[in-house]
């Protein structure tokens, strides 16, 4: 084993360092002179020399380029396997021309379907361009009802507002009207005139002998005698009497409140009352308003 001491310089100018060993030794002399290993460059005149044999072999093996060396060698050998089998320059071009054409196929299948492809989106393309013409269509159709849907719904406040002071109006309307009307006023003649009659004779009997009572009741016009059975009668039908202007109010239900405000009594009638729920007290003809005479002193 050789030990040499050198310096930090000639350590990293040596071509190998396996097998060496680093250590710290004695601090070398500051005034030594480092060796000169560099060759003198040559005369212009001279050649440089070619590398023998030695200097050839001078570079370390790798492992790395020893197996692409080694995987090379396999893959030609090989090559001339094959063709020592048969299979020679002609079959490998065979081989590669199939593949070409098998290439080519596929190659043309992908520009076929990349047509379709190009096909479909300029359709969708024009389906999203209808469809967005479509949707401006839409949006100025859907303004133009928002607005007439606003309009609407303040012409419905406001004829809300007319319904609602029509109904509000329309019974005391009808009822005055309908108590103003020659019809309600015939209906109450009859029972009007009982009554008033069955009045007059109860107030006749009072503090009067019966020949007295007989004498002004036969001096008496217009009278009739049996109100006081007939009166009450004729009163309790009154209540459930029709009018043919409150049958015309309810014929008119499919009208509007306003358009029932337009429907008045019919003139008079000749009769009045257009029916009854139940059947009237018969009376004698003569139903008109008695005229009182002054009785006779007792």
């Amino acid at each position: 084993m050789v030990l040499t001491v050198v310096d930090m310089f000639e350590f990293l100018e040596l071509p190998d360092w396996d097998g060496t060993s680093v250590s710290q030794g004695e601090a070398l002399d500051p005034n030594r002179q480092a060796p000169k290993r560099t060759t003198d460059p040559l005369s212009p005149d001279k050649v440089i020399p070619e590398k023998d044999y030695l200097m050839d072999k001078a570079e370390k093996p790798d492992d790395d380029v020893l197996k692409a060396r080694e995987k090379k060698e396999k893959a030609n050998a090989d090559r001339a396997a094959k063709r020592a089998a048969g299979e020679g320059p002609s079959q490998v071009s065979r081989k590669r021309q199939k593949k070409n054409t098998a290439g080519e196929q596929r190659l043309a299948g992908v520009d076929a379907e990349k047509k379709v492809l190009e096909d479909q989106a300029a359709a969708q393309s024009a389906r999203i361009a209808e469809l967005e013409g479509l949707l401006a269509t839409r949006d100025g159709e859907k303004q133009k009802l928002e607005k007439e849907n606003k309009d609407l719904v303040a012409q419905l406040g406001q004829s809300e507002v007319v319904r609602h002071n029509t109904v509000r109006s329309l019974i005391p309307t009808v009822f005055k009207r309908l108590v103003d009307s020659v019809e309600y006023k015939k209906s109450l003649a009859k029972p009007y005139s009982l009554t008033y009659s069955a009045g007059w004779l109860a107030g006749v009997r009072i503090q009067r002998k019966q020949e007295d009572v007989d004498r002004i009741i036969s001096s008496t016009k217009k009278i009739n005698l049996d109100a006081p059975k007939l009166w009450k009668a004729e009163y309790n039908n009154l209540f459930s009497a029709e009018y043919p202007y409150i049958q015309k109010i309810a014929d008119a239900y499919r009208l509007a409140p306003a358009d029932l405000m337009n429907i008045f009594p019919d003139g008079p009638s000749p009769q009045g009352l257009v029916g009854s729920s139940s059947r009237p007290a018969e009376a004698p003809a003569n139903v008109d308003t008695p005229q009182q005479e002054a009785p006779a002193d007792p």
